[in-house]
């Protein structure tokens, strides 16, 4: 069985720092290649945010496209096997126990950004496996324990606390778990008490994963990305399922309608591109399934496949199994 590499709190850091820099790069992923509890949860958020990512576990849980990955046999392997690697971290089964994950940052450099992690979790065995990192120490903030350590990977120190028994913090520093308990705490605004600059997307029954992200600031390296990213003033990407459907929206907002105009034909260039060539990858998959639509400065890509098939190129495009 081939492995994924999810095995300490330091991969959710790195899916920080991904995110931090790439969220609107993932979401170009997706559309050019390529659902209650748990609501977004303003009151945790700072209102200086400038991205956010949040699943909500209970509708995940419960989607037909996670019984697929939960039950199949050969696309279901590495999400079973990252199952089980945060089985272990937690002390709990995520998709039991856990309600909400939300990843956000306050800049788009790459820099900075907290994981948070929510649900029935074990205290004494998320303490026990943040003891077992490198480097790892405890410091105190107010009434809190914060745990640090060095990413073996990276080379950075992490930090991690419990808020509550509910409730892990983790931030790519000190300071990012300092600043997200001032937000938890009431001593720092919020969405849910300040207009922050983000434009949250409304409730939508049947959405499990929504990501929000307002300025890019990435790499040069791939030039049709960054034009598209660098004329988009900000995204948003939901995923869900409606009617045994997994559907899947990305909005792109352009700093002008000519931007817009730009983008609309990079990616339908980009998409005719993909399903002319022989790549059968989950991204070249994942862009015949797309269609691309323009509306003043707003392009929107939308996806919709049957749970079976997306759950098999959700694992083929995202979950690259390391060796």
């Amino acid at each position: 069985m081939t492995d994924v590499a999810v095995d300490s709190p330091a991969s959710l850091a790195s899916l920080c720092s991904m995110l931090k820099t790439h969220i609107l790069a993932a979401s170009l992923a997706l559309a050019v290649a390529a659902a209650s509890a748990g609501p977004l949860p303003k009151t945790q958020i700072p209102a200086t945010a400038k991205w956010v990512l949040h699943a909500d576990i209970d509708r995940l849980a419960g989607s037909k496209t996670c019984a697929v990955l939960t039950d199949g046999p050969a696309a279901g392997r590495a999400f079973q096997n990252a199952l089980a690697r945060y089985r272990a971290l937690l002390g709990v089964d995520p998709l039991r126990d856990l309600r909400n994950v939300t990843l956000y940052g306050e800049d788009t450099t790459g820099s900075r950004g907290v994981a948070l992690i929510s649900g029935d979790l074990r205290a004494d065995t998320v303490t026990h496996t943040l003891s077992g990192y490198p480097q790892h120490r405890t410091t105190t903030w107010g009434a809190w324990t914060l745990h640090h350590w060095r990413d073996a990977a990276s080379g950075t120190e992490m930090c991690a606390c419990l808020h509550t028994a509910r409730l892990l913090v983790i931030g790519s520093d000190e300071s990012a778990v300092a600043g997200a308990l001032n937000v938890l705490n009431g001593v720092k605004q919020s969405l849910a008490t300040k207009k922050g600059i983000l434009v949250l997307p409304p409730e939508r029954d049947g959405v499990f994963l929504t990501a929000v992200s307002r300025g890019y600031s990435g790499s040069q390296q791939e030039p049709l990305k960054a034009m598209i990213l660098h004329n988009t003033d900000s995204a948003t990407l939901q995923i869900g399922e409606r009617k045994g459907v997994l559907e899947a929206g990305l909005a792109l907002n352009a700093i002008s309608p000519d931007a817009a105009f730009q983008i609309e034909q990079v990616l339908n260039g980009l998409i005719v591109t993909a399903n002319l060539t022989n790549d059968d990858s989950g991204l070249a998959a994942l862009a015949a399934l797309c269609s691309v639509t323009r509306q003043d400065r707003t392009v929107s890509v939308q996806l919709n496949c049957p749970p079976a098939q997306a759950a098999a190129l959700l694992v083929q495009t995202f979950m690259t199994p390391s060796r």
